[in-house]
């Protein structure tokens, strides 16, 4: 076997990108890509159904279902040195697994088989600590980036519960006992920010974030559910609770609900990148979300809707409609958006513009 910074050392490897591939559905579109631009890992059972230079897994169970596959398909096999058994962290070492499995000790003789420390064991013999939270998409860029890679894409990681059709999932679906894929975005970023990464997908998920509070995670997650049963793309479902932002002095410009300036905190949560869509929590979606995707914004920096006129259902309650435009939905261009917070609040502060301008 062969320790990480070791192997890595003795690489020829030229001076291009990285991209990890998982399972989930865009690793459908890898064939609308040049694929020969970067080098490859592909997490879990990707080696089954493509040649990648670095084949990942933390369970033993993926090289009991991939053991040919990983002779064929991938350059090397790298995984902790304590494996993980049917997603718990086990005392015995990588090595203590080769009867059992002799795909193992076949890779090892052959200069193929690469071992880590993993964050969920105890470190042996000096090796670097990997992180990983809740899955291997997040130990393989925090392995990438601690070895010194700084670009990376990937294919396949999205959210929500869905693999590629290529994969059978009867068995593997978020068999680790969460409920979504959605956990791992959050981390990941932490990851690349720590490394200083340039990392994204090769095909950006739909970004929607939520304002809402404690009160409203229920209608949080009936939103969440009527969105993802109608997008036709991978969405990146993030509720903004408790974020960490200052507040005006003055009592007449605070916030009329806990969220109300969340949304300012958008373009920078997303790295000023890309589109992102913004809704209150009592929103529902009955159409495919990824329409607004193709919307052009033209000159425009956010799109909303705007409704000079009083619905007739709304008549009786004309004191909770506000004519104009109504910003519970709201579609952001964040690269050409250089909102901060703290400068929205100090603008305020300063009279530079009233709460109702804001």
């Amino acid at each position: 076997m062969l320790e990480l910074t070791q192997w890595w050392q003795s690489l020829p490897l030229a001076d291009r990108p990285w991209i990890v591939f998982g399972k989930g559905p865009t690793f459908a579109r890898r064939h609308e890509h040049d694929l020969r631009r970067f080098h490859s890992l592909g997490l879990n059972h990707v080696v089954q159904e493509l040649h990648v230079d670095v084949a990942h897994a933390i369970d033993i169970d993926v090289v009991a279902d991939c053991a040919e596959d990983l002779l064929r398909n991938c350059r090397w096999l790298v995984m902790p040195r304590h494996p993980h058994v049917s997603f718990r962290a086990t005392e015995r070492r990588l090595e203590d697994f080769f009867d059992d499995y002799p795909v193992l000790r076949r890779l090892s003789e052959q200069g193929r088989l690469v071992w880590y420390n993993l964050s969920s064991s105890e470190p042996v013999d000096g090796s670097p600590r990997i992180t990983a939270r809740y899955f291997s998409a997040e130990a393989a860029i925090d392995l990438l980036g601690t070895l010194g890679v700084r670009r990376i894409q990937s294919l396949g990681i999205d959210g929500g519960r869905g693999y590629s059709s290529e994969f059978d999932t009867s068995r593997t679906m978020l068999a680790n006992g969460h409920s979504t894929f959605n956990g791992q975005f959050a981390e990941i970023d932490r990851i690349a920010a720590q490394h200083g990464l340039d990392y994204q997908p090769l095909v950006e998920p739909l970004r929607v974030f939520c304002g809402t509070d404690e009160s409203q995670r229920v209608a949080t997650r009936v939103l969440e559910h009527s969105i993802r049963q109608h997008a036709s793309e991978p969405v990146n479902f993030e509720p903004m609770y408790d974020l960490q932002i200052p507040l005006p002095k003055h009592p007449q410009n605070r916030p009329r609900t806990g969220f109300s300036f969340y949304r300012f905190a958008i373009p920078q949560l997303c790295g000023y990148r890309g589109r992102a869509l913004y809704l209150d929590a009592d929103m529902l979606v009955f159409g495919d979300l990824a329409e607004l995707w193709q919307v052009p914004f033209e000159e425009a920096q956010v799109l909303c809707t705007h409704q000079s006129h009083i619905p007739a259902d709304w008549r009786d309650h004309k004191t909770h409609f506000r004519p104009g435009r109504q910003l519970s939905v709201m579609m952001l261009d964040c690269e050409r958006l250089d909102w901060d917070v703290g400068e929205n609040v100090r603008g305020l502060d300063s009279g530079r513009y009233t709460y109702e301008q804001l």
